[in-house]
């Protein structure tokens, strides 16, 4: 039995070696940084939710990897990941982040306009994400997804999956 979980966990990580790349490399952990110009960003957000399309949208600074995206638009995500954790009170919300909403040509890497941060909810081991768009892409076309470590204004949020759609 460990010999063969041994040669399953080797054969990913072979095949993420070979397929992952800046901002989804599983080799390392990208860098994200989001800075808001509102000191009451989370209540700017909150307000935001109910709006239709790009109304929900608040501009942020976004940092990926060193490489700046001003003008990022930025909301939260989901229903049950953002309804279940904003009701027990915890901060750690999830974000949808639109690199190019003020400047069209902005992309990420790869060609991606749009970032994805969740917030672990329900996977406290927060391995279930990216493991299972690793799985279900080499079998159909899925998201990119891989671990990276976040600030909101200078503050550390913790390391989060984070995916292209």
């Amino acid at each position: 039995m460990a010999r063969i979980l041994f040669l399953l966990l080797s054969f990913l990580a072979m095949h993420l070696s070979l397929t992952g790349q800046g901002l989804y490399d599983k080799s390392r952990f990208s860098e994200i940084r989001i800075y808001f110009k509102e000191k009451n960003w989370q209540e700017a957000l909150d307000s935001l939710r109910d709006s239709p399309g790009e109304g929900r949208l608040t501009t942020a600074y976004v940092a990926v990897n060193g490489k700046k995206y001003p003008g990022a638009g930025v909301r939260y995500k989901g229903n049950s990941s953002f309804n279940n954790v904003h009701r027990s009170g915890q901060d750690k919300l999830p974000f949808n982040i639109k690199i190019n909403h003020t400047q069209r040509e902005l992309l990420l890497p790869g060609g991606y306009s749009t970032l994805k941060l969740a917030n672990g909810f329900r996977d406290p081991s927060m391995v279930r994400e990216v493991f299972a768009y690793e799985v279900a892409g080499t079998y159909i076309p899925a998201p990119r997804a891989a671990y990276a470590k976040v600030f909101v204004n200078d503050a550390y949020w913790g390391y989060i999956p984070a995916r292209n759609r």
